[in-house]
């Protein structure tokens, strides 16, 4: 009978965390159409609502003329 075995493949980045997403969410921007990549300064995952709001308003301003 066949040998049971589990393939495995263990990878680390020479990188934060923060520097992995803030990648993958630059390359997603670059990909998808009219998609918008903003940084908020100083906020964490729960962003305010007063932080988000001018780059909501602008997306929604932008995507109502198209």
């Amino acid at each position: 009978m066949g040998k049971d075995f589990e393939a495995r493949l263990d990878a680390t980045v020479d990188a934060t965390p923060e520097q992995v997403w803030d990648a993958i969410a630059k390359a997603l921007s670059e990909a998808l159409p009219d998609a918008r990549y903003r940084t908020l300064p100083g906020q964490t995952h729960m962003v305010k609502a007063d932080a988000v709001a001018p780059s909501v308003k602008e997306f929604l301003a932008a995507a109502s003329t198209r």
